[in-house]
């Protein structure tokens, strides 16, 4: 018998343990039976930051089965200060988006989930990058337009 780690969890798990205690994760096969996770729950995977939900949170939720969102950020931004509550709802999904998903949407198993929010990840390192570079390129031109002008002002 050898002690192995659990993939959802982490925890220390009998190589002969069907189901790991702590999260219910099934060891034997690598599936999970969420319906006898007990107390439902939520890995530790599940709970950390998720850049995807704070990057991109009307595409996110609505990938992760919550398509509101998509209203609900439209409703936002259409009213004063929207910008301001959409910030605000972005931090909020970035810190419990993780575990919003994980209720929501059915996922073979914790690989499954987490392969998925990697990839949301990486897109909204992408939609990072690119805003940087075009803040960048928009500012220099910015600056060359603006710097152009003093050419013209007599003194």
């Amino acid at each position: 018998m050898a002690i192995i780690k659990c993939p959802g969890c982490g925890n220390n798990v009998s190589d002969k343990a069907v189901q790991c205690p702590k999260c219910g994760y099934n060891v034997a096969n690598g599936l999970q039976n969420f319906q006898q996770q007990p107390n439902n729950e939520i890995p530790e995977v599940a709970k950390k930051f998720n850049w995807g939900a704070f990057t991109l949170l009307p595409l996110w939720g609505f990938a992760n089965g919550m398509w509101w969102w998509i209203f609900v950020t439209i409703a936002i931004a259409l009213i004063p200060f929207g910008g301001v509550i959409n910030f605000a709802l972005s931090i909020y999904m970035g810190i419990k988006g993780g575990e919003m998903a994980w209720n929501k949407k059915s996922w073979r198993d914790i690989n499954h989930f987490t392969k998925v929010q990697e990839q949301w990840k990486i897109a909204a390192i992408v939609v990072w990058v690119i805003t940087l570079l075009l803040l960048i390129i928009s500012i220099f031109t910015a600056g060359a337009i603006f710097s152009s002008y003093d050419d013209y002002y007599y003194y």
